[in-house]
């Protein structure tokens, strides 16, 4: 009886045992689940945190591509501001020295054999100075002979002619463009 009472107790003691080893192996793979499960949120919020990352990066990247395309335009435009400026300051300055050049172009009158060293002296002084003009960008408006355009000409006499309708006989007064800008249209007569 003792022994079986011996049995009896060491299998109770077993089945504490099994119990204590089941108690413990549950736990520890709670444990392990735990950690894992703590594992795979860091994970998931690392791949979280490194996708909000990449889509800030690219965020900025692509203003920055943005601002510098549009500095380039900023600076493109105030390089065309710049250069127009510069191609038309001297404008009014040019009107005012084509009336001196008009003035030379009167006194002077045709060019003749017989000419005084004088009038050659003006001459000259007048094509210098007309050239001074044309490397500032002025340019002659050319109108014999072509058809009249009220964008480049002024029609002040009109005239039956062999030549046509609308074409200019002959110019009064010449006409002047810096570039595309009309400074002074030719004054002429037109045939009708």
């Amino acid at each position: 009886m003792n022994e079986d009472l011996n049995k009896k107790k060491l299998s109770d003691e077993e089945k504490d045992l099994s119990e204590d080893q089941n108690e413990v192996k549950d736990s520890v793979e709670e444990e392990i689940f735990e950690a894992e499960s703590v594992e795979n949120d860091s994970n998931i919020e690392d791949s979280s945190l490194e996708n909000d990352v990449s889509n800030d990066y690219e965020d900025l990247k692509n203003t920055l591509v943005r601002l510098q395309a549009d500095f380039n335009n900023y600076r493109n435009r105030v390089n065309k501001e710049k250069q127009s400026l510069v191609k038309y300051a001297t404008e009014g300055m040019i009107t005012d020295i084509l009336s001196v050049l008009d003035n030379f172009d009167r006194a002077l009158g045709p060019e003749s054999e017989d000419e005084s060293e004088y009038n050659k002296g003006f001459r000259l002084i007048r094509k210098e100075l007309f050239d001074i003009l044309q490397k500032n960008g002025l340019e002659v408006i050319e109108s014999d002979g072509k058809v009249f355009d009220p964008n480049l000409h002024n029609a002040v006499v009109m005239e039956d002619s062999d030549l046509g309708e609308g074409i200019i006989i002959e110019t009064l007064q010449t006409g002047y463009k810096v570039g595309d800008k009309v400074i002074r249209p030719s004054y002429v007569k037109v045939s009708k």
